[in-house]
């Protein structure tokens, strides 16, 4: 198994827990949020992919909408176009028997035992297992059009490698059973793929190997440095023309990173000597034909942000005055670069030149070393409108993206939960009591 898939289960394991019962989320007064839309389901959700359907008024409450989430324009009217849970990524518990796991594209991966389908209406169109027989990992394309399943060797089953495309209709698209697994997908129904070293460390060597939506191998792109590094990390464009791929040496330098068309084409290579990107800790954004935004670390865990514009030049690469793990997100408007960690520290900065516009340190771990579980660990953030939204544990903050401002948080004391952003709405998935509350910014 690669370096990638052990350290971040392995951070899962360790970190992931479920909290009692406690009703809804406790809010500060001065938060502009509120609860628009609210859902049960039997089992845990993970995650869910959303679609859209024009409703009348009275299915939009059938399907758990509020009165809050309309307009008078859409009331007069009497229909209204919502979002509605599409696919769920049903959870699982250790013993269940299913060794399957949900790898978020940023974040710690999930445990899952099943692939939900629904109608409009709320009923099961179809369901699919994952991880009943062996190890599964599952993969979402960047706007969630298709996903993967991957088969991941390990000591027991060396030989379980490859993978099927299906639909958001739960179609099988296409299934490899070469020697590799797929390890990122695109919104074109293509995938990446690299040979799963089960080992630990895994040793160096290993190339990607590119296939088309038709689950035909087009391209070998051969490792630039075999005796040093091994293949980590892989993220398709939105557009799905573009692959950046990344090699590494696992604890040690150097860091390779690649650029490629959507039929394996190197349009340029850039190596760090100097430092190291992991799983642990590491965290990379794109926006395509514009930026490439990540962290990355040296001896000693001294964290460190970095910038390439999109013909591989660095443009900047800068310490991070904390610890842990990294999320890096670009903004919309490719103007400004958020970093945040799991240590409760948050920054944002110029995309072209690093320059600190803000950064908040107020939940931050003073010491490198331990994790106060009472701080906020930043896990996932999102930008909405002038807004960021983070989670922190078990609790959403807002902030003003420009000013870095605290407008306020949402706690579900004792959950576990996740976020899903879509159609101007946060949703927020409830572990513990089975729930998805959907948030909206208030006028």
């Amino acid at each position: 198994m690669n370096e990638l898939s052990i350290a971040a289960i392995m951070l899962f394991i360790n970190g992931f827990c479920v909290g009692g019962n406690v009703a809804k989320g406790k809010r500060t007064p001065d938060l502009n949020l509120e609860v628009v839309y609210e859902r049960d389901f039997e089992e845990p959700v993970v995650d869910v992919i959303f679609d859209t359907a024009t409703v009348t008024i009275e299915e939009a409450r059938r399907m758990g909408w509020k009165e809050e989430a309309f307009t008078e324009d859409e009331v007069k009217r009497g229909k209204v176009l919502v979002s509605y849970p599409k696919v769920v990524l049903v959870g699982g518990e250790e013993g269940e028997g299913y060794w399957g796991w949900y790898i978020p594209p940023k974040g710690l991966p999930r445990r899952i035992k099943m692939v939900r389908f629904y109608s409009k209406n709320g009923s099961i169109i179809k369901e699919l297992q994952v991880g009943k027989d062996s190890i599964e990992y599952v993969y979402l394309s960047p706007q969630k059009k298709f996903f993967i399943v991957s088969k991941i060797p390990w000591e027991y089953a060396p030989d379980h490698t490859g993978g099927i495309l299906y639909n958001l209709y739960g179609e099988k698209i296409w299934e490899i059973e070469d020697r590799v697994s797929p390890i990122y997908v695109s919104d074109k129904g293509s995938a990446v793929a690299v040979y799963l070293d089960w080992q630990v460390p895994p040793e160096p060597g290993g190339d990607f190997y590119i296939y088309d939506s038709t689950g035909k191998l087009i391209a070998t792109v051969k490792n630039p440095d075999p005796t040093e590094v091994f293949p980590v990390f892989a993220r398709y464009s939105q557009d799905g023309h573009f692959v950046l791929l990344c090699y590494s040496g696992g604890t040690s330098p150097p860091t390779i990173f690649s650029l490629v068309d959507e039929r394996g084409g190197i349009l340029w290579e850039r190596k760090f000597t100097e430092y190291v990107y992991s799983s642990r800790g590491g965290s990379i954004d794109m926006q395509t034909r514009s930026w490439i935004v990540g962290t990355v670390y040296k001896a000693g865990a001294d964290f460190y942000g970095f910038s390439m514009d999109w013909a591989g030049n660095l443009r900047w690469i800068k310490p991070l005055n904390s610890w842990g793990d990294w999320i890096s997100l670009i903004s919309q408007s490719g103007e400004r670069v958020y970093f945040c960690s799991n240590r409760g520290y948050i920054l944002g900065a110029k995309t072209y030149s690093g320059e600190i516009a803000w950064e908040c340190n107020e939940w931050a771990s003073q010491n490198r070393r331990i994790f106060s579980s009472r701080r906020a660990g930043f896990s996932e953030i999102y930008e909405l409108s002038s807004y960021l939204i983070l989670k922190g544990g078990s609790t959403i903050f807002l902030f003003d993206s420009g000013t870095g401002r605290s407008l306020g948080k949402l706690e579900y004391p004792g959950k576990t939960i996740f976020l899903v952003p879509h159609n101007e709405t946060i949703f927020v998935i409830d572990v513990t009591d089975n729930r998805i509350e959907g948030l909206k910014l208030k006028e």
